[in-house]
């Protein structure tokens, strides 16, 4: 169910009174104009648009937005990301008429150093799929990363470098209603809805740093990240009514972004809570249990991030080897 939000905004309304000799609303008298002020709730990620051609009411309510909201979705799945850890992780979104199931395997590979270094990489496949009310978007990629870390003077320092390439594939079928006003009494050309299929690709890299203060049980956090996202633009014909013709489409993307990260960690055992404020105004939260037996680091953790456009929930499991 999306969530609605309320607005206001100012309704012109036109009436026109046309002599009963003329055959087109075009062939008007006179007008007259009114304009009121009132409050509607709307969905901000479907829309209802209604159009007049030629004394045709065309009513299309279709999903929008999509675009956006999975690229959301994908920043706040390697919003954070580490690599040299070996497991899987399940993501699920909501985002108003969006919902979204995403899965992402990890397999890396962590080396520790004489000197304390440890050095982290890997590669994480990621299949995302999302429904809406008259869409649904597949998107299947590969991210690529180095997580370099150093315990120092009671800081857990760490810097990682990332790349996502991803595969996009949107179909959406838009619901159409045609009615007539007005002295319309022609037949109405009408095409019929198709739904065609778009195909685009993109790519996401940022590189961040994340350092973790001392601390028996509290620790503060604080880091940055700097990114870049690209998608290409693609479109395709949905119906033609009469002589205009609707199209949808993915618009191209070429953006960069960054922010700040603030929070704390408090650990009591082998359970850590750690609460993360960025300055692009998402928030997340985790809980996470880990244990190390020699080499090897076990962990599972629960988490949830939430965006301004909607809510990811997350769990995972892996485990990190160091040589």
């Amino acid at each position: 169910m999306a969530t609605p939000y309320t607005y206001t905004y100012d309704r012109t309304t036109e009436t026109t009174n046309a002599d009963s000799g003329f055959t087109n609303y075009d062939d008007a008298t006179s007008t007259e104009t009114t304009t009121s002020v009132e409050t509607a709730t709307y969905t901000h990620n479907t829309t209802e648009t209604e159009d007049r051609l030629q004394g045709v009411r065309a009513t299309i309510v279709t999903d929008v937005n999509a675009e956006d909201v999975m690229l959301d979705i994908n920043k706040a799945i390697t919003r954070n990301t580490t690599f040299g850890t070996i497991g899987g992780e399940r993501f699920d979104s909501t985002y108003g008429v969006y919902n979204s199931s995403t899965n992402m395997f990890r397999l890396g590979n962590t080396i520790q150093t004489e000197d304390g270094l440890n050095i982290g990489f890997g590669v994480h496949k990621i299949d995302s799929s999302m429904k809406g009310t008259t869409s649904s978007t597949q998107a299947d990629g590969t991210q690529l990363g180095v997580t370099v870390g150093r315990e120092t003077n009671g800081w857990d320092l760490s810097a990682t470098a990332q790349h996502t390439m991803l595969d996009f594939t949107h179909t959406n079928s838009p619901v159409l209603t045609l009615e007539a006003y007005g002295l319309q009494t022609g037949e109405v050309t009408y095409s019929g809805i198709l739904s065609p299929e778009l195909e685009t690709s993109g790519t996401n890299s940022s590189v961040s740093f994340l350092a973790v203060g001392p601390g028996d049980v509290i620790r503060p956090i604080v880091g940055g990240t700097y990114g870049k996202q690209k998608v290409k633009a693609q479109s395709a014909e949905l119906f033609t009514i009469d002589d205009t013709t609707y199209s949808y489409g993915i618009e191209e993307i070429d953006d960069t972004y960054s922010f700040a990260t603030v929070g704390a960690q408090l650990s009591v055992g082998p359970a850590t809570l750690t609460a993360l404020h960025h300055t692009d105004g998402v928030n997340n939260v985790s809980l996470g249990i880990e244990k190390t037996t020699g080499k090897v680091t076990w962990n599972v953790k629960a988490g949830r991030t939430m965006t301004d456009l909607g809510t990811t929930n997350a769990i995972s499991a892996g485990m990190v080897i160091k040589f």
